[in-house]
């Protein structure tokens, strides 16, 4: 009988989670470089369902993110490229949502759902207030993202500018 050293990721789509608990792994880092020699302005990931979206956008954030445990990466294709690494790794604030659970049974519903999810996103980043790396714009914008509210008519917009 063989023993299986690494089990199925079937409905895994945290990238931290999946390497700390050893589930298999079809190595997409070199998404990382493509993505930062050949991104566009805005760069839109369009996958059919169960097609690892969520599980590569949380490989980029765990990648870029400040504070981010850089040995997630270790043996893995982005760790060969030591200039990208070294450059990019770990330097940036990462805002990160996946809309998946956004439901509701009315627009109101469903926006309400996104604004709390925008400001709890924001609140995981508070941390960032206490960084000399961001000017004051963007500490104020990120202050208002954290007190967001919602209305009748579902996301204050307004409060984010």
């Amino acid at each position: 009988m063989t023993v299986i050293d690494k089990i199925l990721p079937v409905g895994i789509d945290d990238f931290e989670n999946l390497i700390r608990q050893n589930f298999y792994y079809c190595d997409k880092t070199a998404f990382i470089r493509q993505l930062i020699h050949w991104h566009g302005a805005v760069n839109l990931f369009t996958r059919p369902r169960r097609f690892g979206k969520t599980l590569n956008m949380s490989m980029l954030r765990a990648f870029f993110e400040i504070g981010t445990d850089k040995s997630l990466f270790d043996g893995l294709e982005i760790s060969k490229d030591e200039e990208i690494c070294a450059a990019y790794q770990g330097q940036y604030p990462v805002l990160f949502l996946s809309l998946k659970g956004i439901e509701g049974e009315t627009f109101e519903i469903a926006m309400s759902a996104m604004a709390e999810l925008l400001s709890a996103e924001c609140q995981r980043l508070s941390a960032l207030l206490d960084l000399d790396k961001i000017n004051e714009f963007d500490r104020r914008r990120l202050e208002k993202m954290i007190k967001m509210e919602t209305d009748a008519v579902g996301m204050r917009f307004d409060q984010c500018i």
